[in-house]
């Protein structure tokens, strides 16, 4: 009886929440509020950018803004950009810890469909991002994809991330052990933690951030926009069960954290 009533408590668990998220995301911190900055560099505008979310950087001279137009607070060399700083290596620090479980080789895109994972790809010598990226999440909102690539991260004219089947913005990570180039007219998305220089191209787009422990920034009459958070998934606080005589009784308790 004992055992039936443990399957019939873990039956009830998995359908009131099917899709428990167990992959963990880098905690951002004070850099989350960010959409551009920098821990150590310049940060360099060129052209009628339109940008909205926090910009900045902790270390290096700030230009071009205007002619750019910032819907957010700038911050350099202040005591909000210098936890930002130690955020974004935090940060990073956790994806370097965090294991793949695909590898991909050099090349993304080309009609490409992912699913959810940590992927590790360019070996040392970079990575290239052609055409069209499909990130699915199979219905998953809560799906989690990390890219980690080993050198520096070029996209090609035109490239887009098309995110499919429930994929959110803000599950979306890059680690990039170099400098990123979004190419002209270009989209990009996630939340990009560079160890190298973030140039983003004329006409070019990021969805997302572009954050960098060690590097410039360098725009040229960009769109970039912060994700928008989403809620995270349910929390179970707690479940009981209770077997009396022929009657099984369950009560719990759910919070939403936003």
């Amino acid at each position: 009886m004992y055992n039936k009533f443990q399957l019939i408590t873990i039956v009830t668990v998995l359908l009131l929440f099917p899709k428990i998220n167990y992959s963990q995301a880098p905690n951002l911190g004070t850099a989350a509020s960010f959409v551009l900055f920098t821990a150590d560099g310049a940060f360099t505008n060129t052209g009628e950018s339109n940008v909205t979310g926090d910009i900045g950087t902790n270390l290096g001279l700030f230009t071009g803004f205007p002619p750019g137009l910032v819907n957010g607070q700038i911050h350099v060399a202040d005591s909000t950009s210098m936890q930002a700083a130690a955020d974004v290596i935090t940060a990073y620090d956790f994806l370097t810890a965090t294991v793949c479980d695909s590898n991909i080789g050099l090349i993304l895109g080309n009609n490409q469909i992912l699913t959810p994972h940590v992927y590790c790809l360019g070996g040392g010598g970079g990575a290239t991002l052609s055409d069209t990226l499909y990130l699915d999440a199979q219905g998953d909102a809560n799906a989690l994809f990390i890219f980690k690539v080993d050198g520096a991260l070029v996209t090609t004219k035109f490239s887009n991330i098309i995110l499919i089947n429930s994929a959110s913005l803000d599950n979306v990570y890059w680690q990039i052990n170099g400098a990123l180039e979004v190419a002209d007219s270009s989209i990009f998305k996630g939340t990009i933690l560079a160890n190298g220089a973030i140039n983003l191209l004329l006409n070019s787009s990021l969805e997302g951030r572009g954050l960098s422990r060690a590097g410039a920034i360098n725009t040229y009459t960009i769109n970039a926009t912060l994700v928008s958070p989403s809620p995270l998934p349910i929390s179970l606080l707690y479940f009981n069960g209770l077997n009396e005589q022929s009657y099984n009784s369950f009560s719990w308790s759910t919070s939403t954290e936003i």
